[in-house]
């Protein structure tokens, strides 16, 4: 059976009617205790349908559904499937199951006190894949305000990725859902919060705003030996906002703008923007770019070390060092660094200033390019415009053109 529900204009009665109804739109606690107290209409097996402008709006679906003396509530004990639309009548909010659902027809307000579940559902793609399914304990529909209110033990997820809240709010026009802390995110092996998330269903997009903190624990069981140099240690990461973009197969976009901060028990690193390919393993970080490390041992593997003989080589790598650059780029699985603009490296023993530096760990290489300058605690310096240092071979090559001065 199904009763289909249409809205028509509203004139001057309709308007006090409107008015009339709103305590019982804002206010789901009045609505909640609106008597249904003698059955007037019972429904076995039955479909009701909510229409906005000849679009869908809702739809519930349960074995026994049934009405008192008003003609526009309707109680539902145990609901089997519900579904809420979007202003294109495209479904918005998958697979709804719940308990002690009331619907009132005439303010467009469902309202359910129990065990909820859903799944939000991204515009034109109905797949299972990557969906943000949902379990709260309340869930309140308001028609006339177009918005979904999820209440009390909110749990959001995709994958091993949890978000837990107390309250979720949804857009139904612009299927976007806001969670205000406090909040709580857990994934495996990492732990994040900020002032403030927000999900953009039908773009894939999560954004995290305010004192956005990201702790990722120490993991000491990678394979992979460049991978485990990072991994091995915990890592903190801290900025003002933080945007999560999921891409075509499977792929990630991670953006970090403002005060950008990120720490591990040996080193930090600094920037005002960055950006994190996850197929790439590719991270770039501009805007006043610092690193300081106790060590460069991280990133160099382990054979590439064991055979370093030149104590001087081994000194430079051994030593604390700090970086300043514009620009950093790193592939992570391939120990691939460049830096770029205004390049200073300081150490104990020496200054370094370039245009651009490019290390390679595959090549066994790093190459300083534009305006070299090198500057050695006993007052050597060299001059250049290009400089190679051949690690396997541990030798320094310099352009031709070179300019050198030792202090005798």
């Amino acid at each position: 059976m199904s009763i289909k529900l249409r809205s028509w204009g509203i004139g001057a009665v309709g308007l006090i009617v409107l008015l009339v109804g709103f305590q019982i739109m804002f206010d789901a606690e009045d609505f909640l205790k609106t008597k249904v107290s003698s059955k007037k209409v019972e429904m076995l097996d039955s479909v009701i349908i909510g229409y906005d402008k000849s679009n869908k709006a809702w739809e519930i679906k349960a074995n026994y559904i049934w009405g008192g003396a008003n003609k526009y509530l309707f109680r539902v004990e145990e609901l089997d499937y519900g579904r809420l639309f979007d202003p294109d009548g495209d479904v918005l909010l998958d697979e709804i199951k719940a308990y002690g659902v009331k619907v009132n027809s005439q303010t467009k307000t469902i309202v359910a006190t129990n065990n909820i579940t859903a799944r939000f559902i991204k515009k034109g793609d109905a797949s299972t894949a990557n969906a943000i399914t949902i379990r709260s304990k309340a869930l309140k529909y308001y028609g006339f305000s177009k918005k979904t209110y999820l209440n009390d033990n909110v749990i959001l997820q995709t994958g091993s990725t949890k978000v837990m809240t107390d309250e979720a709010v949804l857009d139904n026009e612009t299927s976007i859902v806001t969670i205000n802390p406090p909040f709580w995110i857990h994934a495996k092996g990492y732990t994040a919060s900020a002032n403030r998330m927000v999900i953009d269903i039908n773009k894939d997009t999560s954004k995290l705003n305010g004192n956005v903190s990201i702790l990722r624990k120490a993991n000491r069981r990678t394979r992979d030996e460049r991978e485990d140099r990072f991994s091995r240690l915990s890592t903190r990461l801290m900025t003002d906002a933080l945007i999560h973009k999921r891409l075509a197969d499977e792929d990630v976009m991670i953006f970090l703008s403002g005060n950008i901060d990120i720490r591990q028990p040996d080193k930090t690193l600094k920037g005002g923007a960055g950006k994190y390919q996850r197929s790439l393993k590719r991270f770039v970080l501009t805007q006043n770019v610092s690193l300081e490390s106790d060590d460069l041992r991280w990133l160099f593997r382990n054979k590439r070390l064991a055979k370093l003989k030149n104590k001087k080589m081994r000194a430079a790598i051994g030593d604390p060092v700090k970086v300043t650059a514009d620009k950093m780029v790193f592939l992570l699985d391939k120990s691939h660094l460049t830096l770029e603009g205004h390049i200073v490296i300081k150490q104990k023993t020496k200054t370094v200033r370039c245009d651009k530096l490019i290390f390679d760990d595959n090549k066994g290489e790093i190459l300083l390019i534009g305006s070299v300058y090198i500057q050695m605690d006993d007052d050597d310096t060299i001059r250049s415009e290009y400089v190679r240092i051949d690690l396997p071979n541990e030798e320094v090559y310099f352009e031709s053109q070179s300019e050198i001065e030792i202090e005798i």
